[in-house]
């Protein structure tokens, strides 16, 4: 403990947290990487050596931190040890091997690093400068992301082959990370509209919430668009009186006739409703045949499913997927028809669990329910329909970022 002569104030090592403590350095590159920089590495990469980048073996710099904070069992390491007791318990009815068990588990290993990371570094101390720094992250995306479309037809060979021009739209996040580029812009969007500890300032909030909400409608993430229509239906009839709403529908039109000017409505309305036709419509046997050559496709993936037996256990961990060469069996592209497919319902259910625990925290020993924390989990629910997103350290680093500060107080903040 330091004090310095003729000022009152005493600083401890958590005073300097910001600066030069080993976690403050592993978080903040790791951050730096996973939301700024990735995208590019992962272009340079494929464009001078022919491989991608795997953002997944950056979380592997968070182990040595366990010599310098303690290690404490809660509920998430339970759900964590549960999640692996169930693979385990797959690969031996499955006679699975041990590298496809191993492949599995992985994913366990890398989101659990992140959260532990974001655990020990993300305080009341600490998360006012987290919040600046990704507000300005979400403020640039568009006009990235929109750089990296007109670009396209420039980029090396060696980048087009592995990025078809509607991926192209991830900003500074990893490649053909518009996903998870998109919740992070949904996470800021609920901290701004929802969250008590957001700036008093609403009209600032409104400003950047929809700057946010544009850019997640110029993405390619189609799940996401359908979130933060939910998001911003709640936010309109908590907030906004009759004739209110009937000014923001004016306004709303108004947008969209400019956006149809431009063609790029009806570009994004067919996106859009062919990508919900596909989830909603019986699959065709053509559907399906792709769907079981390695295809994602939600219909031929519900009709498959509900034709089999109840899978509790699955058919084995890595049975469909090979994350060496990135090949798909069956179609299974989102973690909720990954889990169930290869570790069964009680996998599934494991899952559920750490993204319910981790979205409502616990405050002096009961769980604390949010509005915030409710659309958290709502929103990455429905994002694992279509992406796997307990393998993408990015928006597991996000998700745990925002929903430890959904569950802050505003007593417990740093003045």
């Amino acid at each position: 403990m330091i004090s310095e002569a003729g000022n009152n104030q005493v600083y401890t090592k958590d005073t300097y947290t910001l600066a030069i403590s080993p976690k403050s350095i592993v978080f903040k590159l790791v951050f730096v990487i996973a939301f700024l920089a990735s995208g590019m590495i992962t272009m340079l990469t494929l464009t001078f050596f022919g491989f991608q980048f795997r953002l997944a073996l950056v979380s592997l710099l968070v182990i040595p931190l366990f010599i310098y904070y303690p290690f404490r069992i809660t509920r998430i390491e339970l759900v964590y040890f549960y999640a692996v007791i169930i693979v385990l318990i797959s690969g031996l009815i499955n006679h699975s091997s041990v590298i496809q068990i191993s492949l599995f588990l992985r994913s366990f290993l890398f989101s659990y690093l992140i959260y532990f990371l974001v655990n020990i570094y993300v305080t009341t101390k600490t998360y006012s400068r987290i919040i600046s720094v990704s507000i300005f992250i979400g403020i640039i995306q568009l006009p990235i992301m929109l750089l990296q479309r007109f670009l396209y037809d420039s980029y090396p060979v060696a980048i087009r082959a592995n990025l078809i021009y509607t991926d192209v739209g991830f900003g500074t996040f990893n490649y053909k990370g518009d996903p998870v580029m998109t919740l992070f812009l949904i996470m800021l969007i609920i901290y701004l509209l929802f969250d008590p500890k957001s700036p008093k300032n609403m009209r600032s909030n409104l400003a950047l919430s929809l700057w946010f909400t544009l850019t997640i409608f110029l993405s390619g993430a189609e799940m996401s668009k359908l979130i933060v229509v939910i998001i911003w239906g709640l936010f309109l009839l908590m907030n906004y009186r009759f004739k209110q709403l009937i000014l923001v529908l004016v306004g709303f039109v108004l947008i969209m006739g400019v956006m149809a000017e431009t063609g790029y409505l009806e570009r994004s309305w067919n996106n859009f409703s062919y990508s919900l036709s596909k989830g909603l419509g019986s699959s065709s046997a053509m559907e399906m045949r792709a769907f079981k050559s390695g295809e994602y496709g939600r219909n031929a993936a519900i009709t498959y499913y509900l034709n089999q037996p109840l899978k509790l256990f699955g058919d084995g961990p890595s049975k469909y997927y090979n994350a060496i060469t990135k090949k798909h069996s069956l179609g299974n592209t989102g973690h909720v028809f990954t889990y169930y497919s290869e570790i069964g319902l009680m996998g599934w259910l494991g899952s559920f669990a750490l993204f319910f625990f981790l979205s409502f925290r616990k405050d002096n020993k009961k769980m604390r329910f949010t509005l915030a924390g409710l659309l958290s989990f709502l929103s990455i629910m429905l994002l694992s329909i279509t992406h796997p997103v307990l393998n993408d350290i990015s928006l597991i680093m996000a998700f745990c970022i925002f929903t430890k500060i959904f569950a802050f107080r505003h007593h417990e903040l740093a003045l």
